[in-house]
C-alpha cells in the first residue's frame, strides 16, 4: 500500500525539514504513534534509530525506523515492524513565503496480521491523512 501527500506549511523548508527529520518529535505529528525511542544516533541523521510504537487499526504495533537518507531537501527512513516492512519518504521544498512537504508511505504487509489489516488500513489512512495534516500545520507555524 502506497500513501503520498502534499502539505503546505507557513515554515520555511529549512525549518520544516530539521523539524520532520527529528523523530523523537513524530507523537506531535503523526496521529497513530504513541510513543518513540531513539536507539541510534545523537539527534537527526543518517544512521539515527527509532523505536516506534503505534496504534493502528486498534492494534498495538511496533517499528524501527532507521534514517539511510538525509540532505538539504528530503529525509528517508527504512521501517521494519512487527507486521511490515516500509519506506517514509520526505521531500521539503520552498513555496513563496513557506515549504511543501511531499510526505510519500510504502506499507508492506508481512505475516498473517499485517495481511489482514491492510484493507482496513485504507480506511485508517485516509483519517490519518487529515489529522497528520492539521497536526503538521500547528505544530511549525508555533514553531
Amino acid at each position: 500500500m502506497q500513501f503520498e501527500k502534499n502539505i503546505e506549511v507557513d515554515a520555511t523548508a529549512e525549518r520544516t525539514l530539521a523539524y520532520m527529520a527529528d523523530f523523537s518529535r513524530l507523537p506531535e505529528w503523526e496521529p497513530t504513534v504513541t510513543r518513540v525511542t531513539q536507539t541510534a544516533g545523537d539527534g537527526p541523521g543518517v544512521g539515527a534509530a527509532y523505536n516506534v510504537t503505534m496504534r493502528f487499526a486498534g492494534n498495538t504495533l511496533h517499528a524501527r525506523y532507521r534514517c539511510d537518507r538525509l540532505n538539504d531537501d528530503e529525509v528517508r527512513f527504512q521501517v521494519d515492524g512487527d507486521d511490515f516492512h516500509g519506506i517514509d519518504h520526505i521531500r521539503v521544498s520552498s513555496r513563496g513565503s513557506g515549504a511543501l512537504i511531499n510526505y510519500w508511505a510504502e506499507i508492506i504487509p508481512q505475516g498473517s496480521l499485517g495481511k489482514l489489516l491492510m484493507p482496513a488500513s485504507y480506511l485508517v489512512m485516509q483519517w490519518n491523512n487529515a489529522k497528520l495534516t492539521r497536526n503538521l500545520k500547528k505544530r511549525l507555524a508555533a514553531s
